[in-house]
């Protein structure tokens, strides 16, 4: 399949660059990767059929907003922990912890993600309606393979070049603003991060035959390890030592 992400999120990430108060990009991104997110339970994929036009209502919509709200009430914490890496600028994405969009936003910005990763699809597997793309094309291999190989490199490339614009250009600070107030403990951070994310690594590895199972697996855990590390940090609440920084901004309504 074409990566779950970045790669499926280059269909969607423009929207938002291109009328960024019409679109919510957290929900357009978590969309996208909604249909394969079964694959995080061995087989659950078979049973549920995520990638059916059906699933959209009953799957993708309920996984894609709790994933986005989780997402928004963790963002925060975890972006003022991670390094900025020059023109990517992580840590501007805490800001989208203090977004909120309006509901109906939100709802078809996971839905639009989500449609666009079953359209992508139907070109990329073998269960392509389209004949040609079951011709044998070049080393042995059918066309929607080639198809799903490419597109996932383009994919991925075409994201990386649209974050490094995002960041060179500070483009969520202009939109939204500064990131909320969050309180940085590295040690507390990055211990409980590695403690969900080292075991959650190792119990994924007798799966290791299910590469496409796999990947979405570990894609799934870090995100997950950093939203355990930032709940850590504020349930911890702050302190005062050199551990402890904070960060002001204010709430943001679209």
């Amino acid at each position: 399949m074409p990566a779950t992400f970045p790669s499926h999120a280059a269909a969607v990430v423009p929207l938002w660059l291109w009328r960024p108060r019409w679109f919510d990009l957290t929900a357009l991104v978590i969309g996208s990767t909604t249909p394969d997110l079964a694959y995080v339970v061995v087989g659950l994929d078979r049973i549920l059929r995520t990638h059916q036009p059906a699933a959209l209502l009953w799957w993708c919509l309920p996984v894609g907003v709790v994933a986005t709200l989780l997402t928004r009430w963790s963002v925060a914490g975890a972006a003022a922990h991670l390094p900025g890496l020059g023109p990517l600028a992580l840590r501007d994405y805490g800001v989208l912890g203090r977004v909120r969009p309006p509901w109906l936003v939100t709802v078809g910005s996971v839905l639009i993600g989500a449609v666009s990763h079953q359209f992508w699809d139907r070109f990329s597997h073998a269960y392509t309606p389209f004949a040609v793309a079951h011709r044998i094309g070049p080393l042995g291999e059918p066309w929607w393979q080639w198809v799903q190989w490419s597109s996932t490199v383009l994919g991925a490339l075409a994201v990386l070049g649209m974050l490094v614009h995002v960041g060179r250009r500070r483009l969520l600070v202009r939109v939204y603003g500064e990131a909320p107030a969050e309180a940085v403990r590295p040690r507390l951070f990055w211990t409980v991060t590695a403690a969900v994310l080292v075991p959650g690594v190792a119990a994924t590895l007798p799966w290791l035959w299910d590469p496409t199972g796999t990947i979405v697996r570990w894609m799934v855990l870090l995100a997950a390890a950093p939203m355990a590390g930032a709940a850590a940090v504020r349930l911890a609440g702050p302190r005062s030592d050199p551990d402890h920084t904070v960060r002001t901004g204010e709430r943001v309504r679209l």
